[in-house]
């Protein structure tokens, strides 16, 4: 089934007006354009997981090899990417979703290596439960500066991960008060995503 033939067919027979045929045609446009936008955005976001990823993977095979300074350097190399990416990404390309999504995505995974990269290399001690929370804390921001709804889940997987690592799997387990103030630090953002949904659709 050919949507423009037909509707070219439905115009020539009288069946429809020429008005009602182009309405059709913009509303079928648009969702299509919909559909593939988010498509979109979910590989640019998928992608620039696996890159950051692949990036680690390249880096713990050779890391051995390398210096202290070096590792240093390597250590921040991603951080500096993803913030020079989100920088081009306000400047030049505010309003694609994809390009927001993916790499403020990319920035989160890049802080979280850049943290556990700096404490192996230095030998800096610390719990599991802080790591997460000093990763969360640094990544809140980019939730709001990006307007990302990706990177605002990734924070919620990653706080929830710190209050069960908190209060269930270690012992004496104490209460993650920290939990709750990050999660309702989330809540403005989904007001205004909600928000930003009713509007469109009136």
């Amino acid at each position: 089934m050919n949507l423009t033939n037909d509707i070219t067919e439905l115009v020539e027979a009288g069946v429809i007006s020429p008005e009602t045929a182009g309405k059709i045609r913009d509303y079928y446009g648009e969702k299509g354009g919909q559909s593939s936008n988010r498509l979109f955005v979910a590989f640019g976001v998928i992608g620039a997981i696996l890159v950051g990823l692949g990036i680690i993977l390249v880096l713990a095979h050779n890391w051995d090899a390398f210096s202290r300074t070096v590792k240093t350097y390597w250590a921040f190399l991603p951080l500096l990417m993803g913030q020079l990416l989100c920088v081009f990404v306000l400047l030049k390309k505010s309003e694609s979703v994809a390009w927001r999504e993916s790499s403020a995505a990319f920035l989160f995974f890049a802080v979280g290596a850049s943290l556990s990269l700096v404490s192996q290399i230095y030998h800096l001690p610390g719990e599991l439960n802080v790591f997460l929370l000093t990763w969360m804390v640094l990544c809140l921001p980019l939730i709001y500066v990006m307007k990302s709804s990706i990177t605002s889940l990734l924070f919620l997987i990653g706080i929830t991960f710190y209050a069960a690592e908190t209060s269930y799997w270690t012992y004496p387990g104490t209460e993650a008060y920290f939990y709750w103030l990050l999660l309702l630090s989330i809540i403005p953002h989904y007001y205004l995503l909600v928000g930003k949904i009713q509007k469109e659709i009136s």
